[in-house]
Formats: C-alpha cells, structure tokens, sequence
C-alpha cells in the first residue's frame, strides 16, 4: 500500500514538473518544452523575440519569436529555403515539414555567410492565424541538429487545439507567396543574428573590429 501511494506521490510531482516546464505563448496558439534549467539559463530577449535562453558556454542560444502575419497567405518551402539563404548569404543544410493539428511545421537549418564559419541555425517555423511562430536554436561551434536538447525543443513545438483559420476576402491585396515566405528568414536575423550574433562578436572580435549588421 505505501508503494502504491508513494508511485502515485511520484507520478504526480512528475506531471506537475513537467506542467512547469512548458512555455505558451500569451495568445494561447503555441505551446513549447522549455530547455532544461539546468543546462540553460533565460536571458532579456529583444523584439520580436519573446525568450532567450543560453546554455553557460555560450555554444547554444534557443529562442522563441512571434510576428504578424497576413492570414490570407501560406509559407512556400522553396520560397522559405531562398529567402533565409540569401539573407544570411549561406546555405540551407536541410529542410522539411511535418504536419501538426492541421497546421504545417517548417524544420529548417542553415549555416555560413552572417551566421559565421562555425555557426548553425536551426529553426521550427509555423503560421497560424496572423501571425509567425518560430522555435530557434543558434549553435556557435557546435551542430544544434546533433544536440538532443535543442531538437528536442525544436520538436515539441505544438498548435493547441481547437484551433480555427480564420477566413479573408480573395480580394484582399497581399504580399505575394514568394515575397513572403522569403520575408520569414529575415526575421531570424533581426533578432537571433543582429540580438545575439552581434554580442557574440563583441567577445571575439579584435580591438577597431567594425561591426556589420546584415539586415537592412
């Protein structure tokens, strides 16, 4: 009998810890794990970025951003991929989407050009609604596809349920598909590459290092 209650004790501190750990966005749309607290640390995020967190040697940044989004438009993979590699003037090292309560998950990671020799962006990207909802993981010398931690952030990102698209007028004038599906790797830069590649530099760079900013 107290191995039974002393399982159910158990259980229950493990559902709420577990409850403790997950992030939602104040719109109710997303739900995410939260990195370990052990292995990172929640640091001031800029805009449009929601939270930060950092692993304590700086190797590994997670970060969550939401932006507006017309609702009458939907991501293009092909559009996605241009966009972000022509905006961090690199390359995409893999892409894919999944599909989640209706809604398609955009899995794609990128490396060089702004981002660095030794840097790799790997992010989790949806649109529901009017809005982005992107999951980030910055790796400085390290691959954040080979981290479990940071894939396992990456993957929990879910659309909660019951969740309705809402419908517009055809006539509405929007941005076109490709425009703006390559608009969504812009976003990365203003607040991962610009908030915190920029900060890395300030640590390595040399004395008079000029600093660039990549976004215009």
């Amino acid at each position: 009998m107290k191995r039974l209650i002393l399982a159910l004790a158990l259980t229950m501190l493990s559902a709420t810890h577990s409850m403790a750990e997950q992030w939602k966005s104040s719109d109710g749309v997303i739900v995410c794990e939260m990195p370990d607290s052990e292995r990172f640390v929640e640091v001031q995020p800029d805009p449009p970025a929601k939270v930060f967190w950092l692993s304590p040697d700086e190797t590994l940044k997670l970060g969550i951003i939401e932006s507006p989004a017309p609702i009458e438009r939907k991501i293009i993979q092909s559009a996605l991929e241009q966009g972000l590699a022509e905006d961090l003037g690199g390359e995409i090292l893999d892409s894919t989407v999944v599909e989640k309560n209706g809604h398609q998950v955009f899995l794609i990671s990128a490396a060089g050009g702004a981002l660095g020799d030794d840097a790799i962006l790997s992010q989790a990207i949806v649109k529901v609604g009017g809005k982005f909802y992107k999951l980030m993981v910055f790796g400085i010398g390290k691959d954040p596809r080979q981290d479990p931690d940071a894939q396992a952030f990456l993957n929990s990102l879910e659309i909660i349920p019951p969740y309705v698209e809402p419908t517009g007028s055809p006539e509405t004038v929007m941005p076109s598909l490709n425009e703006l599906s390559g608009k969504i790797g812009a976003y990365s830069l203003i607040a991962l590459v610009v908030g915190i590649i920029i900060l890395y530099s300030r640590k390595k760079s040399k004395p008079n290092t000029e600093e660039h900013n990549p976004v215009e």
